[in-house]
């Protein structure tokens, strides 16, 4: 089964010091997240991308602005 993440652009994970894997903590319209890092080069730079309807993922109504909380290195 697909597991949840969020996408971020490979540029803006070495910015942020982000390496695959790493947990991203993040909210959405008040609603946290906790999500590992999946790197892509098509993601344009500032923007994160999250799989829609998969199992224990809140409905997000998007497009929506983030606010980042944290990250753990992993």
């Amino acid at each position: 089964m697909p597991q949840n993440y969020v996408l971020v652009n490979d540029q803006d994970a070495r910015d942020m010091n982000l390496a695959p894997g790493a947990i991203l903590d993040f909210e959405v319209n008040r609603q946290p997240y906790h999500l590992p890092v999946v790197l892509s080069t098509t993601i344009p730079r500032g923007m994160g991308g999250m799989p829609y309807g998969l199992p224990g993922l809140p409905f997000v109504d998007l497009p929506a602005w983030a606010i980042l909380k944290t990250s753990s290195h992993g």
